[in-house]
């Protein structure tokens, strides 16, 4: 029963994130980033200002400067047909509900909820995505939100979770396809539909049914992971 514990409600999610959260392992120096910039970071944080041209060109100085540049290549995930097609349809513009945000997107080339997988499906790549979405110097509140999104993203690969299904499982503290995967038997099942129907009533989001939740975590077990 202790996988029951993980889903204790939203008031998980802040920890949940901030324990899968980028590592700095694969982050370049700073050195890139000119004076001007480092004055920026000291008084606002740059997910609230417009995009500049100064912001692209750094972020892309920093991408020419990451160690390993493989990782940050875009590469197949394993979709298989019903949830890679699914993915594909569902707009970032949708999955952000963030204007800003989904402007520098749009920029960047991420316009689905797959492309947003893709970019943000490791620690180091996560580290890019948030310069991307949210400039050289975002706050820790959006380092948060943006591993949100991309857990939701990842959930999307399921068949039939829709955005709002993906919004309640990661709330309930569903982090990941093959952690949806291990609520494999009838108890654990029930008690995820139980807290999934609690937040659905908190947040006014469709209710999913017991059968819904067997269904995803049976397909959860065959889909490969990708989100790490």
């Amino acid at each position: 029963m202790n996988k029951v514990k993980v889903i204790l409600g939203s008031a998980l999610i802040l920890s949940v994130l901030s324990a899968t959260g980028c590592s700095n392992a694969n982050i370049p120096s700073s050195s890139v980033q000119s004076a001007s910039t480092q004055v920026i970071s000291s008084k606002v944080n740059t997910e609230s200002l417009d995009m500049t041209e100064q912001e692209v060109n750094e972020i892309n100085e920093l991408i020419k400067s990451s160690p390993d540049k493989s990782e940050l290549e875009n590469k197949n995930l394993n979709f298989n047909l019903k949830t890679y097609q699914q993915g594909k349809d569902v707009s970032v513009d949708l999955l952000l509900y963030n204007p800003k945000a989904a402007k520098r997107a749009h920029f960047w080339g991420k316009k689905t909820a797959y492309d947003l997988l893709q970019a943000g499906s490791s620690p180091s790549k996560r580290w890019f995505l948030t310069r991307k979405l949210g400039g050289l110097f975002p706050s820790e509140a959006f380092k948060i939100q943006v591993l949100f999104w991309v857990e939701r993203a990842d959930m999307l690969r399921i068949s039939n979770v829709s955005l709002d299904d993906s919004f309640l499982l990661i709330m309930a503290g569903v982090t990941s396809v093959p952690h949806l995967a291990m609520f494999n038997n009838i108890i654990d099942q029930a008690a995820l539909k139980v807290q999934l129907s609690i937040l659905a009533f908190q947040y006014g989001r469709p209710m999913p049914s017991l059968d819904q939740v067997k269904s995803w975590t049976q397909q959860a077990t065959i889909l490969e992971p990708v989100l790490y």
